[in-house]
């Protein structure tokens, strides 16, 4: 598995959406997913945070982001947006079940 160094995800939260692999991918999410408005969602493998803010930009009033990589999370949680929580995980997600109307994984494999 790849592992992410601080200057990594530095580099990769400024990437943005425009230009990148993600663009088509996220507006495929925004067709797929629709209005989301009020809903709780939970972002997996939610990096520096680029598909939770797709999340609340498609209405979710809460998005939470869970990332295996610490410096992925430290990087998130610069976003200033009080909707926005983010939390390492390891095995298991520490929420209850039935948390969640809507679930958005963006997983890469590097290995």
């Amino acid at each position: 598995m790849y592992k992410y160094t601080d200057d990594d995800t530095k580099t990769y939260s400024k990437l943005g959406i425009k230009g990148t692999t993600y663009e088509p991918a996220f507006k495929e999410a925004i067709k797929i997913y629709g209005n989301q408005n009020g809903k709780n969602a939970l972002d997996f493998g939610s990096g520096t945070g680029r598909s939770a803010q797709l999340l609340l930009s498609i209405g979710a009033k809460k998005v939470v982001g869970v990332d295996h990589n610490q410096s992925m999370i430290n990087q998130a949680k610069k976003i200033q947006d009080n909707r926005l929580e983010f939390i390492k995980i390891d095995k298991k997600i520490p929420l209850n079940a039935n948390t969640f109307d809507v679930v958005l994984a963006c997983i890469h494999d590097f290995s």
